[in-house]
């Protein structure tokens, strides 16, 4: 009898997490999104994406945010629809002899009329696509946007510092990249970089800015007059004050990394030498994370489709 009950138990437990869809937390949109968030933080949805967790605590959570927004959630019919519908979006890694033993990540849609380069920050990236950088978990919105994606890797599996990304080869490799892009491509190319990433097209425009259409610096290094020792790989010093290329800022006002602070851009900004600018201010969204982590103001947590919109808005202007 014993055994039996324990036996029910077990199945009864199993059916309750089979029952629940763990798909919908991959990729939520809109109002599910929306829902999401008002019963669980952004850091424990990010860490829902990779199937059912294994910590009971994570569990608990998702059954309780998945009971509240079920409303929002599609049959399983309707699920297999969305999954058939979006795998054109879907992209391939590709190892480029010329960019190095990591991989290049690519979707490319040939109706799509802008190309983005993309350079993580931190120590850079190297194939994971669970990463939570910006420009990594937004990669398909600006895909659905327009805009031909590729996720420029680091040269191995280890981490860059700052100055690898102000290194020849560095660059080179970047200018490689461009190369082939234009060979099957005439559609403009632009080089886009978060924090640190901002550092990798900074300095390839300061040398190469004209075989590019633009560049655009979201939360990038700026001077700071207390914090100096990261001051040699600020815009103000890596670009200087003629760039050569049109470029787009695009910075949260409220951004809370020391070496991203909203005044030295202003100033960054007001000293460019050129009609082809514009400065993006984001306001609003989170700040569950570190001040300077991707869940903050300054990796526009809650706030991304602005950041996304300012950024494909100015590349579909022709020039």
């Amino acid at each position: 009898m014993i055994l039996r009950i324990f036996l029910c138990f077990l199945i009864t437990l199993a059916s309750s997490a089979q029952a629940l869809d763990w798909n919908v937390f991959v990729e939520p949109r809109g109002d599910l999104k929306k829902c999401f968030l008002e019963n669980v933080s952004p850091r424990v949805l990010s860490k829902l994406t990779g199937g059912v967790p294994e910590k009971k605590g994570l569990r608990k959570k998702a059954k309780k945010a998945y009971k509240a927004c079920s409303e929002f959630i599609l049959s399983p019919n309707e699920n297999n629809k969305t999954a058939k519908d979006s795998s054109s979006s879907l992209g391939k890694r590709t190892i480029k002899s010329y960019l190095g033993t990591a991989p290049l990540y690519e979707m490319v849609n040939h109706d799509n009329k802008i190309n983005l380069i993309f350079f993580n920050g931190g120590p850079g990236w190297w194939g994971n696509l669970n990463s939570k950088n910006f420009l990594i978990r937004e990669r398909k919105r600006f895909f659905k946007r327009g805009a031909n994606v590729y996720l420029f890797p680091n040269k191995e599996k280890e981490k860059m510092s700052f100055d690898d990304r102000m290194e020849d080869d560095h660059i080179n490799r970047i200018r490689a990249l461009i190369k082939e892009v234009r060979s099957f491509n005439k559609y403009p190319i632009f080089l886009a970089g978060i924090s640190r990433g901002a550092v990798s097209v900074g300095a390839f425009i300061a040398k190469y800015g004209e075989e590019v259409d633009g560049a655009i610096l979201l939360s990038g290094v700026y001077y700071n007059e207390r914090i100096t020792k990261r001051n040699s790989y600020s815009m103000q010093e890596v670009i200087g004050s003629k760039p050569l290329t049109p470029i787009l800022i695009i910075h949260h006002e409220n951004d809370g990394c020391k070496i991203c602070e909203p005044h030295s851009v202003q100033d960054f900004f007001d000293d460019i030498e050129t009609s082809q600018k514009k400065l993006s201010w984001i306001s609003g969204g989170g700040s569950s994370g570190s001040p300077h982590g991707p869940f903050h103001h300054h990796g526009y947590e809650d706030v991304e489709h602005l950041a996304v919109d300012e950024l494909i808005k100015w590349a579909s202007v022709e020039r």
